[in-house]
């Protein structure tokens, strides 16, 4: 048996104390022992700072009150039918998203489903915001727009802002500076409006480690809201400190973001809107999923709705829509539908003018003398 010198063995036990306590400090949460709001509000810049994920979920309404149109107390059968027919539908969600090559791909579904009956209507589309553009697949609609038929089936059907226009608006500016505006904008929401809460099934499914709920009411919304429109506002005058002589083809970012500010608040004023929204985060703060209830009301009406969203791929978001591959047309080269082009337009004369013009040179000959037939002698008998 070799004796070991009480040194080694003393510096072999710091070692492995020391080993120890990085293996702890790498399994523990950066997120451990701070509020819920500062929980939150760190998943949230994350969030928009990393955003490059797939995502899928849904949006539906739970509950509806339509107010009678006769002014009544009780609902009226329209309302009631209509009433099914809105809560009959759903709108569920896929895309992916991917911050760094600023591309939003997002492929809604609208489903109207009842026992035994459902119809669905989707229409994917991709945000290009390197180009200012939107480019959708607007197959769905070749029955009635024949033009996406033929030669054009399958392409993705390309909407561009006019350049002059997109010169106009610093989105890389404003897209870069968001992350900052929203953090800051959610710090100042009342601490109180975060509450962590212990984890449900289906954040455990997900592989949840926190889950943030965040209330927020008509008041506290439009503080955030008008703190983020603020600070967009800000970044597009930083980068137009002149104002811009407003042009069919040319606007006024500043004046545009006025005139939205102005109704933004205005909305807010008529409309109640309160929101409850639980954030699902992994052990580092990643954004997993999210729940949000809304319940909306204005005079006679009411309404909540259930968004969910689940977020996966990290890093390695996946795109259904290429360009390259399903080959493009631009709007403005789009031929009119059949039933709506007029093949052959008519010319500012009248329709007398073109029915004169469109005959055949007609030659005068002498007149032929027609025979008339005789007419029969009615003879009135006298009684």
């Amino acid at each position: 048996m070799i004796n070991q010198h009480p040194t080694m063995t003393a510096t072999r036990g710091l070692i492995g104390l020391v080993a120890g306590c990085l293996l702890l400090t790498g399994c523990a949460s950066p997120l451990a022992g701070k509020p819920a709001d500062s929980v939150a509000i760190t998943a949230i810049e994350r969030n928009l700072r990393e955003s490059r994920y797939n995502f899928d979920g849904s949006i539906r309404i739970e509950q509806l009150q339509l107010a009678p149109s006769d002014g009544k107390a009780a609902e009226s059968p329209i309302n009631r039918r209509a009433r099914d027919i809105i809560k009959s539908l759903r709108i569920d969600l896929t895309g992916a998203v991917d911050a760094k090559a600023r591309k939003l791909e997002l492929n809604p579904t609208l489903r109207f489903a009842r026992r035994n009956a459902e119809v669905w209507l989707r229409v994917p589309m991709l945000i290009d915001a390197d180009h200012y553009a939107l480019l959708v697949d607007a197959s769905a609609f070749d029955l009635v727009f024949d033009s996406l038929g033929g030669a054009n089936e399958g392409k993705l059907l390309r909407l561009q802002l006019p350049e002059s226009m997109a010169k106009q608006i610093p989105l890389t500016a404003i897209l870069d500076a968001l992350p900052g505006i929203v953090r800051d904008g959610y710090r100042q929401v009342d601490p109180q409006a975060f509450k962590l809460l212990p984890l449900d099934d289906e954040a455990r499914q997900l592989g949840a480690q926190y889950l943030v709920e965040l209330k927020l009411d008509n008041s506290a919304q439009l503080v955030l809201s008008t703190f983020i429109f603020d600070g967009v506002k800000k970044v597009v005058q930083q980068q137009h400190p002149q104002p811009v002589a407003a042009t069919p083809e040319r606007v006024d970012p500043t004046l545009m973001a006025d005139t939205l500010g102005v109704l933004l608040k205005a909305s807010s004023k008529d409309v109640q809107n309160d929101q409850t929204t639980q954030l699902l985060l992994d052990r580092s703060g990643r954004l997993l999923g999210m729940r949000q209830h809304t319940a909306i009301g204005y005079k006679g009406f009411s309404a909540s709705m259930l968004t969910t969203l689940r977020l996966f791929n990290y890093n390695h978001p996946t795109f259904t829509l290429d360009p390259v591959k399903s080959g493009v047309i631009e709007l403005k080269d789009l031929p009119l539908p059949s039933w709506l082009d007029d093949r052959s337009p008519k010319s500012p004369k009248s329709d007398q003018d073109d029915t004169v013009a469109s005959a055949e040179p007609v030659t005068l000959s002498p007149p032929v003398p027609v025979l008339q037939p005789r007419k029969a002698k009615t003879v009135t008998r006298q009684h």
